[in-house]
Parts: structure tokens; C-alpha cells; sequence
């Protein structure tokens, strides 16, 4: 079954975030979930990372003009050449959520079940290369090999793009100056694949994507004002022996709060 994407054939994408190493098919090698800082070929985040800087803290970027947000995942296998090996990711449900400072709960604010109809779809996404480094290049488009939606899951088979980062995102919802937001995902992963989630805010409900600024304040690689901004980006996530489990993300702003 084909994915549902809202726009039926185009699969729209943008860009943004990343993980891992990325090595060369020859060795074979797989790829280290955590490598050493500052090792060549590495992810640039590869394990979770919350942009807390103070241009950037996510509870102040709804006042500084980021006043929407998505949340995103990024899935990749772990031996980035070899098509033989399982490596598959199925979600039950995914959700952007809002902390409640009050009770110390999660509040759902938009959520995905794979059931058909309204709600049973990401925004957006796409396929990107992992090498010579990840996210930059590949296609706004997914395989259909890759997407199907068996009985109520959302099923990601990687193990037939090894060499690829498979990068989804919600539509953008308002965010509400102040609050802390976060990632709630039911999910199996089996294999060699690996999960991550993320979140980006946006300029308004609609803003274009116009490059990458190292801080969302200075002008982006293409001279312009930058209309998004990543906060934060997850742990990875592994094998959970044949078991659907609940993640929530990022667990250094949001605890134990379920």
C-alpha cells in the first residue's frame, strides 16, 4: 500500500538534521550509533542534542518569530551498503506533545494513528544520501518499496535503501510561547534499523524552507532570513525484540513524563 502522503505523487521535502557515520560501500562496516567526537565521517549529532544555546532555547523560540513547529524522525540501517540484513521501523502511533508543567504530563497535541482518513499521514518527507555526508544530497520522494501501511502500522522497510536516511515530518502546528514540546512515538524496530526522533520550528504556517543558519539568527547559506530552526534531536533507538514500545524524546527536557 502506497504512503498517504496530503499531496498524492509528489511527496513534497525540505531538508534538515542528521546522524551516524557515514562510510564508503567497500569495507562494509557498519556504522558506530555513537563514534567519537570530532571523527571523521561522523554524524554531526549522534546522540541526543538540545539546542539550549541562548539564541535557540525551544521554550523561547515561539517569541522569537519560530512560532510553529513539526516533529520529525530520521531512519537509517545500520551497515549502510548491505541489503541482505532485516531493518525495518513500524509506528502504532506518532505524536507532537506538550508538557504540562502542572501535573508533569504529556498533553497530545497532534497525533498519528495509521488507520486511514485524517491523521493517518506525515506531512512530508523523503530519501537523502548518507555519503560523501549526510542530508546532502537525494529526493524528496520515498520508494514505494520502502512505505506500507499494514493493518493500523506505518511500516519503513530499509533494508532495501541501505545507502539512504529516510527523513519524515508532521504539518506544523502553532506553538505556544513558553512551552516545552516533545516527541511521543509507539514503535517496533527490528534489525538493523535505527530511530531517531527530532523537532524544527518554523516561521509561520506556511514560511518556504530557505537555508541552513548556523545559529536561526544570522543569514542562511543562501543569503536569506532563515525560516526554520532545529531545537532538538533525539537518542537512537534500536532493536526492541519484537515488542512495540513507547519513546518519548528529548528525555532532558521532558524526564519521565508519559
Amino acid at each position: 500500500m502506497l504512503l498517504h502522503f496530503r499531496v498524492i505523487g509528489a511527496f513534497l521535502a525540505f531538508l534538515i538534521s542528521a546522524q551516524v557515520w557515514s562510510a564508503p560501500c567497500a569495507p562494509n562496516l557498519p556504522e558506530r550509533v555513537i563514534p567519537k567526537a570530532g571523527e571523521a565521517g561522523t554524524a554531526m549529532f549522534p546522540e541526543e542534542t538540545v539546542h539550549a544555546k541562548k539564541y535557540r532555547p525551544p521554550q523561547k523560540m515561539a517569541d522569537r518569530g519560530f512560532d510553529h513547529l513539526v516533529g520529525m524522525l530520521n531512519a537509517v540501517t545500520v551497515y549502510p551498503c548491505d541489503r541482505s540484513r532485516p531493518a525495518t521501523i513500524e509506528f502504532e502511533s506518532f505524536e507532537v506533545v506538550r508538557l504540562d508543567t502542572a501535573t508533569n504530563r504529556l498533553v497530545p497535541e497532534l497525533t498519528l494513528r495509521f488507520v486511514g482518513g485524517a491523521g493517518s499521514s506525515f506531512g512530508g518527507g523523503g530519501q537523502w544520501n548518507r555519503s560523501p555526508e549526510w542530508f546532502i544530497s537525494g529526493q524528496p520522494v520515498l520508494q514505494p518499496i520502502v512505505i506500507s501501511m499494514p493493518k493500523g502500522v506505518f511500516r519503513a522497510d530499509l533494508k532495501s535503501i541501505p545507502e539512504s536516511i529516510v527523513h519524515l515530518w508532521t504539518d506544523r502546528i502553532k506553538a505556544v510561547p513558553g512551552a516545552i514540546y516533545g516527541v511521543r512515538a509507539k514503535v517496533r524496530i527490528t534489525g538493523d534499523a535505527r530511530l531517531q526522533t527530532a523537532m524544527d520550528y518554523w516561521r509561520g504556517a506556511s514560511s518556504g524552507h530557505t537555508g541552513w543558519s548556523p545559529d536561526c539568527v544570522q543569514p542562511t547559506d543562501s543569503g536569506a532570513q532563515p525560516n526554520n530552526c532545529e531545537a532538538w534531536l533525539g537518542d537512537w533507538h534500536g532493536d526492541t525484540k519484537g515488542e512495540f514500545i513507547t519513546i518519548v524524546s528529548p528525555r532532558s527536557l521532558l524526564g519521565k513524563s508519559q
